[in-house]
């Protein structure tokens, strides 16, 4: 007799988000922002679900005051992607560079090609990149909900308006720094002390 032959059950293929919705300009953005796995020896999946959720914080803090990160008029989130050339590469989305689209389409066949000695650790990264693009956000879900920026690891800090929060899956993460408000030029002030 011989062995008898092991059934796999054929995974359903992972797909993103219509380009043209917020939850697929999201979700690519997320793919290409974070590290991948393969990034061996430093990619932690754990980290990685987090600073995607810290990538959505920003965009949906940013939407709350957007003329403040120079995407005025922005009412979405693909909005905020986009306008003003907010992130590397995606000024003109849904067109991205052709690098970023052979990235992307790469990402996408190892987490499909179950085959790949990467398809689980990929399939993963692109579900937490869906996860984080299509899951509500709440100061329960973000880490930092005060977040407002993140620029590639070691890169410098985006302006003097912004504090550092944490350095996660290549990225850091900024909050922006309250300004302090200015007396009206008309305001009268008075140095007497009340008895």
């Amino acid at each position: 007799m011989g062995v008898p032959l092991k059934i796999v059950k054929p995974q359903a293929k992972i797909i993103l988000a219509d380009p043209n919705t917020d939850a697929g300009a999201m979700e690519r953005l997320f793919l290409l922002e974070a590290y991948t796995p393969a990034y061996v020896g430093i990619y932690n999946a754990t980290q990685n679900l987090v600073a995607m959720r810290l990538m959505r914080q920003t965009i949906e803090n940013r939407l709350k005051a957007p003329g403040r990160y120079m995407a005025r008029g922005a009412t979405t989130e693909t909005d905020i992607i986009e306008l003003g050339n907010q992130f590397a590469g995606f000024g003109t989305y849904p067109n991205l560079d052709p690098g970023m689209t052979l990235r992307l389409q790469d990402i996408l066949k190892i987490a499909n090609n179950p085959t790949h000695p990467m398809q689980a650790a990929f399939a993963q990264f692109v579900n937490d990149a869906i996860t984080a693009a299509t899951e509500p956000t709440t100061p329960a879900v973000a880490k930092y909900p005060n977040v407002t920026a993140w620029r590639t690891k070691n890169s410098g800090s985006p302006g003097p308006d912004f504090q550092m929060l944490i350095t996660l899956s290549g990225n850091t993460f900024y909050a922006t720094i309250p300004v302090q408000r200015m007396p009206h030029k008309n305001a009268k002030h008075s140095n007497k002390k009340n008895h």
